[in-house]
């Protein structure tokens, strides 16, 4: 058991004992891929337990989410994280922003709110970011400084989110987006100068 990689653990309830699951979970010194999902419709307990996991790279949770653990409770080596049917309330990015080793973030329906803000210098390692099923998201705001090595950005089924953030492009080399046929010429319109010098562009209804 010690020799376990990855682990899919289902059926995470409000009530389950997330300490004494990640106590356990710690042991496992080769463990390097947790995915962890909830109940369709039912709350997961609070995650405030996983910073325990010091080996974990890559993290899945899917399920609902009352909230995020706070950055410093995430595993510290996180690299890869994916949050799907999260369904949070609000902006996940402040928690996301200050994980220092972040390379590849992936949000499906992650998040409920209209805008998403990251904060300057924030993901600073971050390389891949993947967007998709925001239903209600019209604005990503990105500050100086932040995402300096984002090189691919995919953005799929975010029917309100009409525009780019220009910060996007410094270091961009891929773009893929599946929105509306209207959304898809507003952005090449928008954008044609940068989009231009990218490397690779698809975007598609």
């Amino acid at each position: 058991m010690t020799r376990v990689r990855k682990l899919d653990i289902e059926q995470l309830e409000k009530n389950s004992d997330v300490k004494k699951m990640m106590a356990t979970l710690s042991e496992l010194e080769n463990l390097d891929f947790l995915v962890l999902r909830g109940f369709r419709f039912r709350s997961m307990p609070s995650l405030d337990g996983l910073g325990i996991l010091h080996n974990l790279t890559r993290l899945k949770l899917e399920g609902l989410l009352t909230r995020l653990p706070d950055a410093n409770s995430f595993p510290p080596n996180i690299s890869n994280l994916t949050l799907f049917n999260t369904c949070l309330d609000e902006d996940p990015m402040p928690v996301l922003e200050k994980l220092p080793n972040l390379v590849h973030l992936k949000l499906r329906n992650a998040y409920t709110g209209v805008e998403m803000v990251i904060s300057p210098e924030g993901l600073k390692e971050l390389k891949f970011l993947s967007v998709g099923e925001l239903w209600h998201l019209r604005d990503i705001r990105v500050g100086e400084g932040a995402m300096p090595k984002l090189k691919a950005l995919e953005i799929s089924h975010c029917p309100y989110l009409e525009k780019l953030p220009k910060e996007v492009f410094t270091k961009l080399s891929e773009l893929r987006m599946l929105t509306s046929k209207s959304i898809a010429t507003k952005v090449h319109r928008g954008e044609k100068v940068s989009l231009s010098k990218l490397r690779h562009v698809d975007i598609k209804p």
